[in-house]
């Protein structure tokens, strides 16, 4: 049976707005036809988005109905994670340490019932490789044998060699656009990220990663045109982990006119065999 999942970074819950402001978010309409439109077309049968702020009741008195919008039967909503699923979501649990947070859940497929867990790390300019690596350690330690792990890990994997494949901008715009910080300070957090330490363990344990499965060459899955049209700060912090004895049937990035400008990140996808 194929199951085509997309993980999908919203940013900021498709609104202007950022994380350090005190003004009230605003809809960005534009953004949000955007992203009903990718869905839309892409159809996948489980979407997993994160950074999708504003999905609960909260202090700023803004909602977006995440179902409504992508017309999907089930959903589960756990901070800024959501699971929207064309099948039952019969377990689902919370988790959070260290900056980062994450949806564990369980869905009835037919007769199979598969472990998806999706993950959202802080940027690399807040929380550390070693603190996000805990975040991850704590999340096997409640689910032993996952199906799927994704999301916006915010870490490298060291098989991009983001420094022997081509020359890496260690200014790096694309994690700096939002704060100060200095040369000295930038390079130790790139030389950080580049211990690949989140993406090397979850690979001990024995999962894929679904894009390297169906792809030789580098790609990236930030920036996209919406923040910046300088891809030499391209990275790729996006991923679809899962169990070895699922079959990639297909995997990618998803990059077109749509995804240009609905968000700073791509959606990914991969196709399973479950």
């Amino acid at each position: 049976m194929k199951l085509k999942i997309i993980a999908y970074n919203i940013l900021t819950g498709l609104c202007d707005w950022s994380f350090y402001s005190k003004e009230i978010p605003i809809l960005n309409k534009n953004r949000i036809e955007l992203a009903k439109k990718i869905i839309k077309i892409e159809n996948p049968d489980i979407l997993c988005l994160t950074e999708g702020l504003f999905g609960m009741k909260n202090y700023t008195g803004v909602y977006i109905d995440y179902q409504k919008l992508f017309n999907y039967p089930y959903i589960d909503i756990r901070f800024s994670n959501i699971l929207l699923s064309k099948y039952p979501i019969i377990y689902s649990e919370e988790i959070k340490k260290n900056g980062g947070s994450g949806l564990i859940s369980q869905i009835k497929i037919k007769n199979k019932t598969i472990s998806l867990n999706i993950i959202h790390h802080r940027p690399s300019v807040s929380v550390s490789e070693k603190k996000r690596l805990e975040f991850v350690k704590a999340l096997f330690e409640k689910v032993n044998n996952p199906s799927i792990i994704l999301g916006d890990l915010n870490s490298l994997s060291s098989s991009d060699n983001y420094i022997k494949n081509f020359q890496y901008n260690f200014k790096n715009k694309v994690l700096m656009s939002s704060h100060k910080v200095n040369k000295k300070t930038t390079n130790k957090i790139m030389k950080d990220m580049l211990t690949g330490k989140v993406v090397k363990y979850i690979e001990s344990k024995s999962l894929v990663d679904t894009f390297k499965i169906k792809n030789k060459a580098f790609d990236f899955t930030i920036p996209t045109d919406y923040t910046s049209k300088d891809k030499s700060t391209g990275i790729r912090i996006d991923y679809i982990f899962t169990h070895p004895k699922i079959r990639v049937l297909d995997a990618g990035i998803i990059k077109n006119k749509l995804t240009e400008q609905a968000s700073d990140h791509y959606p990914i996808y991969a196709i399973l065999d479950v």
